[in-house]
C-alpha cells in the first residue's frame, strides 16, 4: 500500500516536471501551423488589372492611391505580382497591314 502511494507521487512528479517541456514543444508546433497558414499566397495578375484590382480580396488594405492605383511605402510582404500578359498572336496579313496604314479598320 505504501509502495502504491511512492509510485503515485512519483508518477505525478514526473509529470509536473516535464509539463513545460510538453507546452513548449505544443507551442512551438502551434506556432508553425499559423506560420504555414499564413504565409503569402503568392498571387499572380495582368499588370492591366492593377489600377481597379480589389485588395480586399486577398486580406489587403490600401493605405494611399495615386493615379495609377494603390500605393503605400511601408514594407510588407508580398501578396500578388502584376505581370505584363504576353499573348501569342498569328502574324497580321498584307492586306490587314495595309488597311491599318491607311487609318481604316
Amino acid at each position: 500500500m505504501e509502495n502504491d502511494i511512492w509510485n503515485r507521487i512519483a508518477v505525478t512528479l514526473e509529470r509536473i516536471a516535464i509539463a513545460p517541456a510538453l507546452r513548449a514543444v505544443a507551442q512551438r508546433q502551434a506556432i508553425a501551423l499559423e506560420t504555414r497558414l499564413s504565409a503569402a499566397p503568392e498571387l499572380s495578375r495582368d499588370l492591366y488589372d492593377y489600377p481597379q484590382f480589389d485588395w480586399a480580396s486577398i486580406g489587403a488594405e490600401v493605405v494611399a492611391r495615386d493615379q495609377h492605383g494603390a500605393i503605400d511605402e511601408t514594407v510588407y510582404e508580398r501578396l500578388i505580382t502584376f505581370r505584363e500578359t504576353k499573348v501569342a498572336a498569328d502574324p497580321l496579313n498584307d492586306k490587314t497591314i495595309a488597311l491599318l496604314r491607311r487609318g481604316r479598320a
